[in-house]
Order: C-alpha cells, then structure tokens, then sequence
C-alpha cells in the first residue's frame, strides 16, 4: 500500500474516488472517438506526420539507387552507395524489406521511402503502413456505446454515499528490509546459534591420514612419519 501510494497508483486511492476516476477515463475515451470520427485522411494525424519526417529524410539522403524489377512489384536498393555494395530488396505487395525494420516495427523504412520516391506518384507511403496504423483501424477502436458506461453515482451505492464510512487503516511498511526465508551456508551455519539457544560446536580440525598432522601448511611425504612443510 505503501509503495502503491509513492507512486501516485489510481489503486490506492479511496473507494469513493474509484467511480469518479471511471467517469472521467471514459469521457476521456469519448474524447478520442470525437477526434477518430473527424479524421479524413487514410492515417491518423501522428502517423501523417512519422510519414512526413521519412520521407524528408529520404529526400536528404544522397548518393542512392533503385533498380525497379520488371513486374514493378520489387526493387533492389542502395540506399548509400558511397558505403559499399550494401543492397536490399523491397517488395510492395508482401510490405516487407531485407533490411529487417519493417517485419520488427510494422513501419515502412527508409529503403521503400526511397522506392516510391523513385517510381513517383503511382504508389503512396500511406497504403504501406500497418492495418493498425490506419483511420479505420483507429475508428473501430471506439466502436461501442460510452453512455452505457457512465454509471451514476446512486445506482451503485443505492443513493447518496455516506459521509461517515470508515476506511480500514493503512498500517505503516515496517523498516527495513523484509525477512525472506533462505538456506544458509556452510560457514553462516557454523557461525550461527542452536535453535535450544546454544553456540554451534567448533569444528574437528582435519589431520592427515597418513602422518596425522593437521592439514593446514602440512605436505605429505608419505606414510612414514613427514613432518609439516619445512621439516
């Protein structure tokens, strides 16, 4: 709850705001299906102007080429020449280009802006966009009756809500990280306490099986005696 209300969450605001904010987010929808049914191109007005800056940036680019294929359908780009042979092949029909970026983003790149650039008026930016990306993809979106959404406030709460609801207490985030529950190792194990309260018994130091001295700064020569490292 906490958290919910340091980031300003609509899902920690009181039960009394909830219907209000429903209101206001579906006048807002209506809003939107105004704007929708006024729009009389083939795109939306932000998807006109994302077609406008491509094709600007297709006219500043120099040094291109464009080699249309006979049935006018494909053609082989260049779209920087002074970079090498790089090449990629754009296909209208299908709406798709070597180059990756419109299978990823739904978006006509710059390599078909520069396709229709070169085959002139016969074909339009705007008819290879994304079925989403058009008007009438964005019309149908706000298809439905918003009236049947605005629900008064007394046919929910059977009239007028009380002024004297008691909300239940929000109780404070206690400090501090939150206990989680983990296995703990070898040496936090042996370090740690008993679940009767006593300290955890010292380890048996190790020896060697063959000389039996400790282990630590001890080599082994053998079973006849060695002595520790040194000796």
């Amino acid at each position: 709850m906490a958290a919910a209300k340091a980031d300003g969450s609509r899902r920690a605001a009181p039960v009394q705001n909830l219907l209000q904010t429903a209101i206001t987010w579906t006048k807002r929808m209506q809003m939107h299906a105004v704007l929708a049914d006024q729009c009389s191109s083939s795109t939306p007005p932000q998807v006109e102007r994302m077609l406008k800056n491509l094709r600007e940036h297709a006219d500043e680019v120099q040094r291109t080429r464009c080699s249309i294929s006979p049935n006018a359908d494909q053609a082989r780009v260049w779209p920087r020449t002074d970079l090498g042979n790089m090449n990629v092949t754009c296909t209208l029909s299908t709406r798709t280009c070597t180059c990756g970026q419109p299978g990823l983003t739904g978006f006509p790149c710059i390599c078909m802006a520069i396709f229709c650039k070169a085959k002139g008026p016969q074909i339009k930016l705007e008819s290879l966009v994304a079925e989403q990306d058009t008007t009438a993809f964005w019309k149908s979106t706000y298809q439905y009756d918003f009236n049947g959404c605005m629900i008064s406030t007394a046919l929910v709460w059977g009239g007028a809500p009380s002024q004297d609801l008691e909300m239940p207490a929000a109780l404070p985030a206690p400090a501090g990280r939150p206990r989680t529950t983990r296995y703990k190792g070898r040496l936090e194990r042996a370090a740690g306490r008993r679940p009767d309260g006593a300290d955890a018994a010292p380890r048996k130091p190790q020896t060697c099986r063959k000389c039996g001295l400790l282990r630590k700064g001890h080599v082994c020569l053998g079973g006849g005696g060695a002595g520790p490292s040194g000796q």
